[in-house]
């Protein structure tokens, strides 16, 4: 395929412009350089985002990354990465750089929208992928949200008109899949979960960290009311009264850090409950070795990547039967599934896997068997590939 700029094309590759809040670092980590690395090899892509040192920075390595500021004040935040996102996006665009937005939700999908039809002013023409990664109708009305009924409506209104007018979706589940064939079942819908570095966590002999002589519990991922840390504190208490020795580390960052501390404090668990800041990918895979086992209460979840990755370490995982979790964990097989924002039954599974260390491995071994046939890298591209294919085909590049 030749270049032509018009359809944004660049070396026979077709431009990609990702537009999401997540933070990226300069240079970037080692997860997300592996990601991009890679998928430099199906298309020339373009990110904009946030930077984790609240800079604005622009820079290229494997991707041409647009980072704005994170403001400290959230409609501060949304308003610049909104009116960030359309100039430097339809800039991209009118200059035939770009031809595919990938929109990392509905919410994020409304710029992209807003691009495709400005771009179309002008006779350019863009295909807008959304990719929905949660339960994007119920868990914001998780968290404490003013006039919630109006903000239902409008977030709602929002997200049906995106997905509507989208041209391609992707989902990371079965569950968000059925989601979004409730809003609209004639548009291609492809199924991929969130990028990880899978072949990190599977390296080395499974059997070797399937036990761990310490009797720790462990939570990874961002500290926000929906991920139902306070039910996994509240547990804790339960299971401290059994097994005196257990412990719990919380690994994560987030604005709901200091009332899940005075909780721990409430609950008198100083000691009981340690908590780390965020930490690259090769360190949380030494936490998930030496922990028994992990665990993601959530109260909404569109999948759980955090779950494939310590089962790849071989390690048991007990998570909500909410979302996407129950496509992960095969309840009795390599974890245990429980109601979600109920602490005594997350506590009995716990106790019955700390007590029990050759299940515990038994599980894990089945966990990390699971993931190794069934996630890579290499699918990853593979997914991202089918959806650029089709979007060279709407784009009339392919028949």
């Amino acid at each position: 395929m030749g270049s032509n700029p018009s359809l944004g094309l660049a070396n026979g590759k077709v431009g990609v412009l990702f537009i999401g809040g997540t933070r990226y670092s300069k240079p970037l980590s080692a997860m997300h350089r592996k990601k991009f690395e890679h998928l430099s090899r199906i298309a020339e892509n373009y990110v904009i985002a946030f930077s984790q040192d609240g800079r604005s920075l622009r820079f290229r390595e494997y991707a041409n990354f647009y980072l704005l500021p994170p403001m400290p004040i959230a409609p501060l935040r949304y308003l610049l990465f909104f009116v960030g996102s359309f100039f430097i996006g339809l800039g991209l665009c009118l200059r035939g750089i770009t031809s595919v937005i990938v929109a990392q939700s509905p919410y994020e999908g409304l710029v992209a929208i807003m691009i495709k039809y400005g771009a179309r002013l002008l006779s350019r023409r863009v295909v807008v992928v959304t990719e929905i990664h949660g339960d994007w109708e119920e868990s914001p009305f998780l968290y404490r949200v003013y006039l919630p009924k109006v903000y239902r409506f409008m977030l709602q209104k929002v997200a049906d008109s995106v997905l509507k007018k989208s041209d391609i979706i992707r989902v990371i589940s079965d569950f968000t899949k059925k989601k979004v064939e409730r809003v609209i079942s004639s548009k291609p819908i492809f199924i991929f979960p969130t990028y990880t570095d899978i072949e990190l966590f599977l390296e080395g002999e499974g059997h070797v960290y399937a036990s761990s002589g310490e009797k720790l519990v462990l939570f990874a991922g961002m500290l926000v009311f929906l991920k139902g840390v306070h039910v996994l504190i509240q547990a804790m208490k339960f299971v401290i009264r059994q097994i005196p020795d257990a412990k719990l580390l919380i690994i994560g960052r987030g604005g709901y850090k200091g009332q899940l501390e005075k909780l721990v404090n409430e609950l008198e668990l100083k000691g009981k409950v340690e908590f780390v800041d965020y930490v690259p990918q090769a360190a949380l895979r030494e936490y998930m070795r030496s922990c028994r086992v992990l665990v993601l209460p959530s109260l909404s979840e569109g999948w759980g990547r955090v779950l494939i990755e310590v089962m790849a370490c071989a390690k048991p995982v007990i998570g909500t039967n909410v979302g996407g979790i129950p496509s992960l964990i095969h309840d009795g097989v390599n974890g245990f599934l429980i109601p979600p924002n109920d602490p005594e039954a997350l506590a009995e599974r716990i106790v019955y896997l700390l007590s029990r260390e050759g299940e515990a491995a038994r599980m894990g071994a089945k966990g990390r068997e699971f993931v190794a046939r069934t996630f890579s890298t290499e699918k990853y591209v593979e997914g991202y590939a089918r959806v650029l294919d089709e979007s060279a085909r709407l784009l009339g590049l392919r028949t």
